[in-house]
């Protein structure tokens, strides 16, 4: 059983040393679920009869479901597997399950759990008769649990020990790991004031993951690269790693490690001012951002359609049972007319029962399904409502760090903020919404509107805003406010001189019979007469909506476009 729980523990490890020539693509991206669906299968179906094969069938199910963040299903396995190692004492193997159990405990935050079966691996360990790799693995996590929350020189020794084993490891992983970890605490505990040994550290453990050719590890310690390199001032040390990271997860197809990825790049970017590249990492970001919310929404609306069309195909099974049992009754009773009559008179009122029965259960399957697009919905206004939240804790950052700063500073950080201020308005609409597919365009525009009272009162700058009420799609609306804002703030800054006495700004939204947006905004500034003018990020985000602009100089700068709703 020894090397059953081997052959568990280095799964991943034989797979990438015996197909080293299989791409990451095939590798990464169809590996969990198609295990997950054979270990399924193979357990649900008790294709694998001994019981030695059935608990290596647990332990690869249980390690599968954690990556797939189902922790209490993966922990009822672990449990199945400890009972047959306490019965047969098999304290080699029950060191891994505990050190896993102890894992899954941490990563769902629950120290005291976490702690105590840690313990308990610790407990069974036989130091002369244990696998390497199962007891730098109880290293390798204990130092995890000891750095998240208790002692972080316990934390550091267990680290050293793997190192100690390096050589004698199979399991490669485990070894980066060590060393981002012993990086990890140098850089916020050890030697929190020498930041350039900190940052050679992690470039060490990136060499060694590249070397041993595992790819989590990677992913993982590039995000750790880069926040140094940032720390450091050496920005184009952490965009070059980012930009790494990002092929690599593109080629396994990480989506969250490429979400985290151009998070990072977005702020990198505009730190070198690098504007175009920053919104590109910032639009990147949100697309995957929405894509991971979406999936995972739609993987439990198919876990309930599942169990909806399962039973439909038993509700036909059973309909054909009972077409099948009402011919041989028929059959049986052609000989007597007055059975014939009693058995018809019985079959029409089984089958009555029967409709009443199909038909009470396919409505309360039908109430499932309505009370999960409730759900759906509700999920989707929630993540709206923090998106929301998120944004104005920014604004609100950016708001406090813009007192600290002098007046020419200012500037930027001021246009930066309005925009923001413009999505936050958005996410606002669409969670308190009752419809989110629409957002009502009229609302939308007068809170930007109030959001930037301030900044034509301080320019002595008269407005008109007249906006009718039209609706449009949440994209669309996110594009015409942060175009309606860019606009605005490029009136304040260019538009007008010193000797301009009325300084005005117009603005025009309405919408026809035949449902198209007109969209008209002009200020009668002095310096753009006469000028051939094409704002870039203006540029920019009509081509995103795939309009035709005009722009007319002659008495100030009017821009107009019409696009079908």
């Amino acid at each position: 059983m020894r090397y059953i729980i081997l052959l568990v523990f280095f799964s991943n490890f034989v797979f990438s040393q015996s197909q080293s020539k299989v791409s990451y693509e095939s590798y990464y991206k169809n590996k969990t679920d198609s295990i997950y669906k054979k270990l399924n299968f193979q357990i649900k179906k008790e294709i694998e009869t001994t019981e030695e094969r059935r608990i290596s069938l647990y332990l690869e199910y249980a390690k599968v479901l954690k990556k797939r963040n189902e922790s209490d299903s993966a922990i009822y396995y672990y449990i199945k597997a400890e009972k047959y190692f306490k019965k047969n004492k098999k304290r080699d193997s029950l060191v891994y399950i505990y050190s896993s159990m102890a894992e899954v405990f941490r990563f769902n935050d629950l120290p005291k759990q976490s702690k105590k079966f840690i313990d308990e691996a610790k407990k069974n360990i036989d130091i002369n008769n244990i696998s390497i790799d199962i007891l730098a693995y109880y290293y390798n996590r204990r130092a995890a649990i000891e750095s998240m929350y208790f002692d972080k020189n316990n934390a550091l020794k267990y680290s050293k020990k793997v190192l100690d084993l390096e050589y004698k490891i199979k399991n490669k992983e485990i070894v980066v790991y060590s060393y981002n970890e012993i990086a990890a605490l140098n850089e916020f505990v050890f030697k929190k004031h020498d930041l350039k040994s900190c940052l050679e550290e992690y470039k060490q453990a990136f060499k060694l993951a590249l070397k041993y050719d595992v790819i989590d590890p990677q992913l993982d310690i590039i995000v750790n690269i880069s926040r140094v390199s940032s720390q450091l001032n050496q920005l184009d040390t952490a965009i070059d790693y980012l930009l790494k990271g990002e092929e690599i997860a593109n080629k396994v197809g990480s989506e969250y490690h490429i979400y985290i990825y151009n998070q990072l790049l977005k702020g990198f970017y505009y730190q070198k001012k690098q504007f175009k590249k920053a919104f590109d990492s910032y639009d990147k970001a949100m697309i995957f951002e929405r894509k991971l919310i979406h999936e995972n929404l739609l993987a439990k609306t198919l876990e309930i359609e599942k169990k909806y069309n399962l039973s439909i195909k038993e509700n036909e099974l059973k309909k054909k049972e009972n077409e099948i049992i009402l011919k041989n009754n028929e059959l049986e009773n052609n000989k007597k007319t007055t059975l014939l009559l009693s058995i018809t008179f019985l079959i029409t009122l089984l089958a009555v029962f029967t409709l009443v029965y199909y038909y009470r259960k396919i409505n309360k399957y039908n109430k499932q399904l309505e009370n999960l697009s409730n759900e759906n919905e509700f999920l989707l206004s929630e993540a709206n409502h923090r998106i929301n939240n998120n944004l104005q804790l920014i604004i609100i950052l950016i708001s406090e760090q813009l007192k600290k700063m002098p007046l020419n500073e200012q500037v930027i950080i001021n246009n930066i903020l309005a925009k923001i201020e413009s999505i936050a308005t958005l996410h606002k609409h669409l969670y308190k919404s009752n419809d989110v597919s629409k957002i009502d365009l009229e609302k939308y525009f007068n809170e930007i509107v109030i959001n930037l009272h301030e900044v034509f009162e301080n320019n002595n700058i008269e407005t008109n805003f007249l906006i009718n009420k039209v609706s449009t799609t949440p994209d669309n609306a996110m594009y015409y406010g942060l175009l309606l804002t860019e606009l605005c703030i490029n009136s304040v800054k260019h538009a007008f001189t010193e000797d301009t006495k009325v300084k005005r700004i117009e603005f025009e939204c309405f919408s026809n019979e035949e449902n198209s947006i007109h969209f008209k905004y002009f200020d009668n500034g002095s310096n753009s007469k006469n000028q051939i003018i094409k704002p870039k990020l203006v540029d920019k985000i009509c081509r995103n909506l795939n309009i035709n602009y005009k722009i007319d100089t002659e008495n100030g700068f009017l821009f107009t476009f019409t696009k079908n709703n």
